[in-house]
């Protein structure tokens, strides 16, 4: 991972409540992963969601691995 890139989101008393962070590949300007923590309630923060890419020669992802909480439970369709 070569960059970051932080967004944080904050409560009405400027606590932060969420925060995103995307890596990415500067060379190619390419995103390699988006991870989203989530505070809550708590001070302790825990990932909601992990989406960790790869992407070929081509700059074409060719996969994609996610992991959190938010994939914990099963799929919904609808």
């Amino acid at each position: 991972m070569s960059g970051l890139w932080d967004r944080f989101y904050k409560s009405g008393s400027s606590t932060t409540i969420a925060q995103t962070t995307r890596g990415f590949d500067a060379a190619r300007g390419l995103i390699e992963s988006v991870q989203n923590d989530w505070s809550g309630p708590s001070p302790t923060a825990y990932l909601a969601s992990k989406y960790a890419y790869v992407n070929d020669a081509l700059a074409r992802r060719t996969s994609c691995v996610r992991t959190g909480s938010a994939f914990a439970g099963p799929l919904l369709s609808g």
